[in-house]
């Protein structure tokens, strides 16, 4: 029979093309989301039809209730397809914006009311020479839930007409015509079998449009996304007015960098440190600018793991070791910001100043005054050339922040080597720092060498 045919080609299709969507990372937007159960639901809807395909051919050895179970389970599930195909639509024309109650109960009424239609709705059944197929009121609610949601969809891509590419509208013209022709094949030819096919034909045209990955990403290995990528989502958690967190790393020497291995190998260099240092945690990567990556996370646990790392400073590549100058920024935004550029405003702000209490006042200190700060008794100490401040935050936290004149002396110190005057070997491998307020520290014997190196 030519529907069984239809029916493995489309699954195989369907497999393809969900397997190489959950493979690649993707964007946490809200309309992905909606694809997500777009596609999960088509690949259940060309599965459970092999069990109607069965059942009804079957009628006299298969329970009447199962067989009447199966096709409520494909009917209902071609309706949540249609469903999700133009929230889909609408979150994108939307621009990710979150929905009020009243707008999503407005939008779910038609599939609540079709719900129940298939519960308590008649279904017949026929079987002849000709082919097969389910018939009866149950039945019909797909094509007055087809005709609703297609009709919006439209709706909304006429009204946000600027919001769409020239080339998204085709895909998304495509869609839902492929679905409005093969529906109306389907109607007048009921023995065909072709809504495995129209459900392929969509998610097809979507995810070539919208949802591959790849066109966002700024490598071809899936692991860093690109500027507009970067925006698209900032502009989703500032809609929903959602904390995140955002840890900018930046490559502070690429000058010195491509003074010795050219221009295009320093990017490579970057790149490559990127993906392997920085991409294996939970957050998504980003090249928000040049030389520049921003991880993004949703949680605070991520967030505060990814603050703690130390970065590796001494880099292999291509065999070589190289030193690179990093310059780490983390930012809370718990506050309400507007807009993307907002942020970016935020994130490329000059900091070169930490926050130190004294005497219950709170001093504005600046980086070129602090000699070194240290970690004693699960407090936080900053000391400037004369004087001393408390700090509330720990001393990773402080660490992250800093510029690249800072380096780690011990587990509980870092000092600022501009303040270094001069070195000497102490006992146990370690070294004696002599800064220019005359005051001296010590260095543990797993820091020494970084220090002699730039000493």
């Amino acid at each position: 029979m030519i529907e069984h045919g239809i029916q493995i080609a489309s699954l195989c299709m369907m497999l393809v093309i969900t397997i190489n969507f959950f493979i690649h990372k993707r964007l946490p937007l809200r309309s992905t989301r909606f694809f997500t159960c777009f596609i999960v639901f088509g690949l259940f809807n060309i599965i459970v039809e092999f069990f109607t395909l069965y059942t009804i051919t079957h009628l006299d050895t298969v329970p009447a209730w199962f067989n009447r179970f199966v096709h409520q389970l494909f009917i209902g599930s071609i309706d949540i397809i249609v469903m999700m195909l133009f929230l889909y639509i609408d979150s994108r024309a939307r621009k990710q914006k979150k929905y009020s109650k009243k707008e999503l109960i407005i939008r779910i009424i038609p599939i609540i009311i079709t719900v129940l239609l298939i519960i308590f709705g008649d279904l017949e059944y026929y079987v002849g020479l000709d082919g097969y197929y389910s018939y009866g009121f149950m039945a019909n609610t797909i094509y007055t839930f087809v005709v609703i949601y297609i009709v919006l969809s439209i709706i909304f891509i006429i009204k946000y007409n600027k919001r769409f590419t020239k080339y998204e509208k085709i895909m998304i013209l495509l869609a839902i015509s492929s679905w409005v022709i093969i529906t109306i094949i389907q109607y007048f030819n009921p023995t065909w079998l072709l809504s495995s096919l129209a459900i392929v034909l969509m998610t097809q045209f979507i995810y070539m449009s919208f949802e591959n990955s790849d066109k966002f990403l700024a490598d071809g290995k899936g692991l860093v996304f690109d500027r507009n990528a970067f925006e698209i989502m900032i502009e989703e958690f500032i809609e929903k007015n959602k904390l995140f967190y955002i840890c900018n790393v930046t490559l502070v020497n690429s000058e010195s960098l491509s003074s010795i291995i050219g221009e295009e190998e320093s990017q490579k260099l970057f790149e490559s440190y990127v993906e392997n240092n920085l991409c294996n945690l939970n957050g998504k990567c980003f090249y928000s600018k040049d030389k520049t990556v921003s991880i993004v996370f949703e949680k605070k646990n991520d967030y505060d793991k990814f603050v703690s790392l130390k970065l590796n400073n001494i880099y292999d590549y291509n065999y070589t070791n190289y030193k690179l100058v990093l310059n780490r920024r983390n930012i809370e935004f718990d506050k309400e910001y507007e807009s993307f550029a907002e942020v970016v405003k935020e994130l490329d702000k000059v900091v070169d100043k930490i926050s130190g209490y004294k005497d219950n006042k709170i001093y504005s200190i600046s980086f070129n005054d602090i000699y070194y700060i240290e970690a004693v008794d699960n407090q936080t100490f900053i000391y400037t050339k004369n004087s001393f401040y408390e700090s509330k935050e720990k001393l990773y936290q402080i660490e992250s922040s800093l510029n690249e004149n800072f380096i780690r002396c011990s587990k509980s110190m870092i000092c600022n080597y501009k303040k270094i005057v001069s070195i000497e070997k102490e006992k146990n491998s370690r070294l004696r720092a002599n800064l220019s307020n005359g005051e001296t520290i010590i260095v543990s014997r797993g820091y020494t060498k970084e220090l002699k190196n730039i000493v």
